[in-house]
């Protein structure tokens, strides 16, 4: 079984903890602190060189792994990670900003090893196209795929990622991101947030799908801005984080990025928990009903809450729900 996915940029990808992906990342982090060296170093503990340079590689490499199980409607569409290459793409403190947190100095370095060793196959982006797109090659392409589509535990989400507050720029309708304040109800939340992801991370979610079925999935346009940057299917990606898109946390809030909330309501049906079936329950009118008992009003389990009594009504048109 595949995924499906277009080039994302490579650390939106999940981020294994153990596993044989992350022991290969390993590997090759040794092999690229034995045969270079870095300018980037300079003032730099050996310790700390090593751990960063460490945590790139697991995370170049896991994207790598996830891209190549993809599938698209032709090759040269899938398979691929998107890494920017100019260091104005980068942060080294969280802050706002949806900037890469990590070095660049090392990042563009390492990039620049996988291809000198023959394991990247390379599109350089510009000022027109965007961040520069890679895609496994040569050894490091064949020990990924003879690997095949496995289950591994995943780093956390850091807490500080887990809510986001967007809004739109009235005049022009371009969303950007508005600093978190905290408060006791937003430490409420994140503990929450936590918590549930703790759970998924225990969990393998999967599609009881052949290649062949999971081929005929065409993923569509979103005119969601929030899921705009990620409509495709990453088995990986079971983790939620709470998108606030009023400029506010007490309006909205809805959960975004598990990967089966990104599959038609007919697939869902075919989604399996660590092997096992699931079903899926749909509540009829539950928000309605959900208003009617805060207000301590009782209803019949066949009531349907979206009739307030006009003799006009006719349940089977849908313009008389609004």
């Amino acid at each position: 079984m595949s995924t499906y996915l277009k080039g994302q940029r490579f650390d939106w990808y999940p981020t294994p903890t153990e596993g044989p992906v992350f022991e290969y990342a390993l590997s090759l982090a040794s092999d690229y602190l034995s045969n270079t060296h870095s300018n980037a170093s300079r003032g730099v503990s050996k310790s700390k060189r090593k751990d960063k340079i460490e945590a790139i590689c697991i995370q170049i490499i896991s994207a790598l792994y996830s891209s190549l199980n993809a599938l698209g409607e032709t090759e040269d569409d899938c398979n691929w990670i998107a890494i920017p290459r100019d260091r104005s793409a980068y942060k080294t403190k969280q802050d706002s900003s949806e900037k890469v947190l990590g070095s660049h100095s090392y990042t563009v370095s390492i990039v620049d090893w996988l291809l000198s060793q023959n394991m990247l196959e390379e599109q350089m982006g510009n000022e027109f196209k965007g961040y520069s797109r890679y895609r496994a090659s040569g050894d490091l392409k064949a020990y990924l795929e003879g690997l095949g589509l496995i289950w591994m535990p995943v780093k956390s989400i850091a807490r500080e990622q887990l809510i986001i507050v967007r809004d739109k720029d009235p005049k022009t309708k371009d969303s950007f991101r508005v600093p978190l304040l905290s408060g006791d109800k937003i430490e409420e939340e994140l503990d929450q947030l936590e918590t549930i992801n703790a759970c998924l991370r225990r969990h393998c979610f999967s599609l009881n799908l052949s290649n062949d079925n999971l081929r005929q999935l065409v993923t569509t346009d979103n005119d969601d801005e929030l899921n705009s940057q990620s409509t495709d299917i990453n088995f990986y990606q079971t983790q939620i984080v709470r998108i606030y898109a009023r400029g506010q946390t007490n309006k909205g809030g809805r959960f975004y990025r598990g990967w089966w909330q990104h599959v038609p309501s007919d697939v869902r049906r075919h989604i399996l928990i660590d092997g096992n079936k699931t079903i899926e329950i749909d509540y009829s009118g539950m928000s309605m009903r959900l208003l009617y008992a805060s207000e301590g009003v009782e209803l019949d389990l066949d009531a349907d809450v979206y009739n307030l009594g006009f003799d006009d009504w006719m349940e089977t048109d849908s313009s008389y729900r609004s």
